[in-house]
């Protein structure tokens, strides 16, 4: 069970950290409702809830990743995930 636990909570980040900018730029986003707007120390998390049907049973398990908006030396916002 933690085996299981560990292997999707390094999938969830996987994913989390290819689908989150890292940077924003100056371009306009190409959809209003898609937009991110940082600010710095934002705080907010990411929740992966699945289930794993084996043979004899099911497990169930949700996932949670914290993050913050921090600023790096370029003046560039960027999630740090815990």
């Amino acid at each position: 069970m933690i085996k299981a636990a560990v292997a999707c909570f390094a999938v969830l980040y996987a994913v989390v950290a290819t689908a989150v900018p890292v940077g924003l730029t100056a371009q306009a986003p190409s959809s209003p409702f898609l937009a991110r707007h940082y600010h710095e120390g934002d705080t907010f998390s990411y929740q992966m809830t699945t289930s794993n049907k084996g043979r004899t049973d099911t497990l169930n398990y949700t996932i949670r990743a914290d993050a913050t908006v921090k600023r790096d030396a370029d003046g560039k916002f960027f999630e740090e995930i815990a």
